[in-house]
């Protein structure tokens, strides 16, 4: 039997698929809570680029948990011209940022952590009348949703109202050490005080 060699048309090049390109942390975020789905994820310091302009870039890898939830709206099984649910979101999240000690001035690293709960409303004017009523501070606060609504961008805003006005090594930290010209200032306050009580 004589075996012949046979070419074979070379195969079509397969066309690259198109990258998915909304991240699954974009949501349609009333989907999400009704689902009552979860997501959790370490991010890099790229994914949070206000933060990490605000803390001068020394923000580290963020982890985060993300948990939609929901409540049904008393009432609203007799009344279908009402939306059924009241949406939340549970965020918690923890990093690292550099920043400078207002007690002692020297560098430090401060964790940065939350872990809150917020409610999602359908219209800004909706999520506005939340906050002004009396008992908001006692509520989870406001958020407006959307189908395209951003979960790290969320991540992002908590971890920016996270941020202390003063941040402070913790009190008897041996590194937090008071600059040499307040403690000069303090030891002449001393010696001044000294001096006076010898001249008494």
């Amino acid at each position: 039997m004589i075996l012949q060699a046979m070419s074979h048309p070379a195969a079509e090049p397969v066309p690259n698929t198109p990258p998915n390109t909304q991240p699954v942390t974009t949501v349609d975020l009333n989907a999400f809570c009704d689902a009552g789905k979860f997501l959790s994820g370490q991010s890099a310091a790229d994914e949070f680029g206000a933060l990490d302009e605000y803390v001068e870039g020394s923000l580290q890898a963020v982890e985060w948990q993300i948990q939609g939830s929901h409540k049904l709206v008393p009432g609203a099984q007799f009344d279908k011209t009402m939306d059924a649910n009241y949406r939340f979101l549970t965020i918690k999240a923890s990093t690292h940022v550099g920043a400078t000690c207002g007690r002692c001035l020297n560098a430090m690293t401060l964790t940065l952590a939350v872990d809150t709960q917020l409610q999602a409303f359908q219209t800004d004017e909706a999520a506005d009348s939340a906050a002004m009523t009396p008992e908001a501070d006692a509520l989870p606060d406001p958020i407006v949703a959307s189908r395209t609504f951003d979960l790290l961008d969320q991540v992002q805003e908590e971890l920016l109202l996270a941020m202390p006005d003063n941040p402070m090594h913790a009190e008897n930290d041996p590194v937090c050490v008071l600059p040499a010209v307040v403690n000069n200032e303090q030891a002449s306050a001393f010696a001044a005080l000294a001096s006076l009580k010898k001249a008494k």
